[in-house]
């Protein structure tokens, strides 16, 4: 299939005589892109179908905490926040024995990775990771992490997107971990109230966290900084240990991205362009048009674009439909069923695919038309 002629892209998943998964169909075979210094990189041959999706590992807290609070006895909370901004190395108290919170360390490393087989990319991941990893919480139990940025010239700030957050937690684009420092972040994984009663609905579950520093979030968000936040409720863990929702190793976090690449690997991007970032390699959880191995029974998919200005309407090429739990951060009420998944920047779907009775493939395809990083056509 040509992008050129059907202006059509597939990223997603299939199933072979193996129950195997391909992710990512179409585009060009090649790209080019477009240096910083306005030369135009050589073409740069992109294979499909040749590397696995990464499943990003679930982060683990170094301590475990008190067990969750009831739903509805806590709304928010206030940070046992680190304002010296000393490096954590150097902090004068030992966290994990003053606090009850659960507790995490998490770090903004530089790396070289693979996005492409074979081509060498300077990125920029939490733990060393595109994405970063996933963190599976529960409802009402707050959770402390620490922010190292071990980055060697750039600030950060981190933002958990989709979660009810104190200002103080909240990522704000000059609230700054500087290179060598480390912030706490609170987040309290609680929901609001009206008039002193909880909104259980309000729940969070699919959220993603990533940088948000002035200026240079687009630019350090392309190089990698992102990962999932996952939040499950008593209601959702029952549904889990019925049977009726896929459990963990069932339950999959993609994170879809489009990418250019310049000659020498790097990745492409004009902080200056004010059009957006819209480009035609699809990089799914790192790995530029990879494929993914299921079996033949139902997967949970967190889908969530990554995109700088593309947008995308996901579908399967088995014309298979959707049974959608939830968008961005919240379940539905009832499961919903879908043909297709309407996708902006930053917006997520929770959805379920059946591969019992899939072909040998399945193609997730995007069949929105988008030449301008402004918006899509039509």
């Amino acid at each position: 299939m040509s992008f050129k002629n059907t202006r059509r892209t597939a990223i997603g998943a299939g199933v072979t005589a193996l129950v195997s998964a391909a992710i990512g169909r179409g585009g060009a075979g090649a790209v080019t892109g477009r240096a910083a210094d306005g030369r135009y990189a050589t073409q740069l041959s992109v294979p499909q179908f040749v590397q696995n999706m990464p499943i990003p590992p679930t982060k683990r807290p170094i301590s475990t905490g008190n067990a969750p609070w009831r739903v509805g006895d806590c709304f928010h909370g206030v940070a046992p926040e680190y304002f010296n901004r000393a490096t954590a190395e150097n902090v004068s108290f030992n966290f994990p024995q003053l606090f009850p919170e659960q507790y995490y360390e998490l770090r903004a490393k530089e790396f070289i990775g693979e996005m492409i087989p074979g081509v060498r990319t300077p990125l920029l991941g939490y733990d060393g990771l595109v994405p970063g990893p996933t963190f599976r919480t529960r409802c009402c139990q707050p959770i402390v992490v620490r922010q190292f940025n071990d980055l060697f010239d750039t600030e950060l700030s981190t933002h958990l997107h989709g979660g009810h957050n104190p200002s103080h937690s909240d990522g704000y684009p000059n609230f700054y971990i500087l290179p060598g420092q480390a912030r706490d972040y609170f987040y309290t994984n609680t929901v609001p109230s009206t008039n002193g009663v909880a909104d259980i609905s309000e729940c969070p579950s699919t959220c993603w966290y990533h940088d948000h520093a002035m200026d240079i979030a687009g630019d350090t968000c392309v190089h990698g900084l992102a990962g999932f936040y996952l939040q499950y409720d008593d209601l959702e863990l029952n549904l889990i240990r019925r049977n009726v929702l896929p459990a963990d190793q069932y339950d999959i976090p993609v994170l879809i991205q489009d990418r250019r690449f310049n000659s020498d690997g790097t990745i492409f991007y004009d902080p200056l362009d004010h059009n957006g970032y819209l480009r035609d390699v699809y990089v799914v959880n790192g790995k530029a048009f990879p494929k993914f191995h299921v079996q033949r029974r139902k997967y949970r998919f967190r889908f969530l674009n990554g995109c700088n200005a593309r947008h995308m309407e996901l579908r399967l090429s088995s014309n298979a439909s959707f049974l959608g739990l939830g968008t961005d951060s919240w379940l539905y009420p009832q499961a919903v069923v879908r043909s297709t998944l309407l996708l902006s920047p930053a917006k997520r779907a929770d959805v379920i695919i059946d591969f019992t009775n899939a072909p040998n493939e399945v193609f997730l395809e995007n069949i929105l038309q988008q030449s301008d990083g402004r918006g899509p056509d039509g």
